[in-house]
């Protein structure tokens, strides 16, 4: 940093480059527009005129990196890194330069040092083809374990993992009826249990199951195809998947006061109790008992 402060006080003294009042929105365009050239000139211009300018500088070397000129990116790249620009991309596209250019530790240290500070991209990483030659490195694998618990969060803390035993294809029956079927998955980076249920009457209803970590308690949205709609709130208990929930009647605005109850059991279904009382009443009455069973294989095809 004091070596480009200094660069701009040199070329203050000296009277420095010029460059008009449209070079930047000239030079932006140029390489938008793939004129990587005509950008190159411009931003020599600009970074002539304002060293300190990083802007300019990172942009200047995504310019000479579209052409090949790697040597002469990386001085510009390391020059907006330490001028705070965009320090994230420019530290990827020195890894990516360093692994074009078979500097294989110094790639990976900037590997680290991205994964580290939260690069929010799995793909830019995992599907970046600079990156062949360190693709078998432990240190590549352990950067993008980094990056992908970064990006996913949910996948790695057991709080959101509570609920994944009603994951799955169900088959459904109540009192040994056949009451629907329920496909059961994550989505939303495995944040959300997302259920998509058919009734064997043909109703249907979805529910959104997600750990919410600001209060500390699970949430159920429930939405079905009559309008109505639950929000429940929970805890897992003992393994087991413990909600409440209070409704109100749009036309008479009675209370009901709602438990539902996931368990899993030893034999791979899950049970699910629900359960109402009207007002205050603490007489509760079973609204629905039902038992999932998983679907056969053969069955389980198709999405959402």
């Amino acid at each position: 940093m004091r070596y480009l402060q200094l660069c701009t006080i040199v070329f203050s003294l000296l009277g420095g480059g010029y460059a008009s009042a449209d070079e930047r929105s000239d030079a932006l365009a140029a390489l938008s527009a793939a004129r990587f050239d005509e950008a190159i000139g411009h931003y020599q211009r600009l970074v002539k005129a304002d060293p300190a300018d990083g802007e300019s500088r990172y942009r200047f070397g995504i310019a000479l990196m579209s052409v090949d000129r790697l040597d002469a990116a990386a001085i510009q790249f390391e020059a907006a890194s330490e001028l705070g620009y965009q320090s994230m991309g420019a530290d990827y596209r020195l890894a990516r330069i360093h692994a074009r250019e078979g500097r294989t530790e110094a790639a990976l240290d900037k590997l680290d040092s991205i994964a580290a500070a939260g690069f929010p991209s799995v793909k830019l990483i995992a599907d970046e083809a600079d990156f062949a030659s360190i693709r078998n490195s432990d240190r590549y694998a352990a950067a993008l374990a980094t990056v992908r618990t970064s990006r996913y969060p949910c996948r790695a803390r057991a709080e959101h993992r509570g609920f994944d035993f009603w994951i799955g294809q169900w088959d459904v029956s109540a009192a040994g009826q056949t009451a629907g079927s329920s496909d059961v998955r994550l989505i939303l980076g495995d944040c959300v249990v997302f259920e998509n249920w058919e009734s064997a009457a043909g109703m249907s209803g979805k529910s959104f199951n997600f750990y919410d970590a600001g209060e500390q308690h699970w949430r159920q949205i429930w939405v079905d195809d009559t309008g109505s709609v639950i929000e429940f709130t929970g805890q897992i208990v003992a393994g087991a998947m413990l909600y409440t929930a209070t409704t109100r009647d749009p036309d008479s605005g009675e209370q009901t006061r709602h438990r539902l109850t996931f368990t899993s059991n030893e034999d791979g279904t899950v049970r699910q109790l629900w359960e109402q009382s009207a007002g205050t009443d603490e007489t509760w009455q079973v609204a629905f008992d039902g038992r999932y069973e998983r679907q056969p294989a053969a069955r389980v095809s198709g999405t959402l």
